[in-house]
Order: structure tokens, then sequence, then C-alpha cells
């Protein structure tokens, strides 16, 4: 009885760690797909920026809920960033946590209908991007 039991528990078990991975794999495969910059405005430092700031920066979210940053500054010399990390999604909100050694950071976007919006406000920087998705 114990044995039969245990197997039906294990049974249960199975069934509900499946359910997550499956519930957790649509979540991610409805904002799954590359995203780039279609607008930015605000302040870094008290100047004013916009796109020509950037030769591209895009945000790319695989299903697996591992994603990548991708940023270049215009202009020669332009630095170039790429961070990569994982996120959730739930409820319009993603969160995507990246690592730089032992520092973990944890950055919220909102996504509605193929957009993401991030904003940031923080110690001389405030401003608002969005990305689009790009269709492949």
């Amino acid at each position: 009885m114990k044995k039969l039991l245990r197997s039906v528990l294990l049974g249960i078990a199975a069934a509900i760690m499946l359910f997550a991975v499956v519930g957790c794999s649509n979540a991610n495969k409805e904002v799954a797909g590359t995203y780039e910059m279609d607008t930015i405005s605000g302040t870094m430092g008290g100047i004013e920026i916009d796109k020509s700031y950037y030769e591209y920066f895009r945000l790319i979210l695989d299903e697996d809920g591992t994603g990548t940053v991708q940023a270049k500054g215009s202009g020669v010399g332009g630095v170039s960033v790429e961070t990569k990390g994982t996120y959730v999604y739930e409820d319009g909100k993603i969160k995507l946590t990246t690592k730089n050694g032992a520092m973990s950071t944890t950055e919220e976007y909102d996504y509605a209908d193929g957009v993401i919006t991030y904003h940031m406000e923080a110690q001389g920087v405030n401003f608002t991007i969005t990305l689009k998705r790009v269709e492949e």
C-alpha cells in the first residue's frame, strides 16, 4: 500500500512539474523573438538623448528563457555591449536577470502586443526606450 501511495504521489509531482515547464514555455513563446529599438527619449547625465546616439539597441528573448541585450553607440569608437541572462515573463512583465561576476541585476520591462517598454530612472539617468519585435 505504501509503495502504491508513493507511486501515485511521485506521478502527481511529475505531472505538476511537467505542467509548470509547459506553462513557462508557453508564456515564453508569446514574447520570444528579437526586438529592435523603436524610440528612446530622456536624459543621461543631463544630456538629452535620442536614437542618433545608438547604432543599434536590441533585445533577444529565446523560448528557453535566455535573453541577450546588444547595444552599440553611434559614431567612431562607439562602445558595443552584449549582456546575457535569463528572463521570466508573467502578467505583461518581463524580468531579465544578468550577472557580471558576483553581481546580479534584474531589470523589468513592460510587454504588450509585440512592443517592449523599459523606463530607467537612477542617478542622473532618466530615459524611456521602446523596442518592437522584428518579424523574421
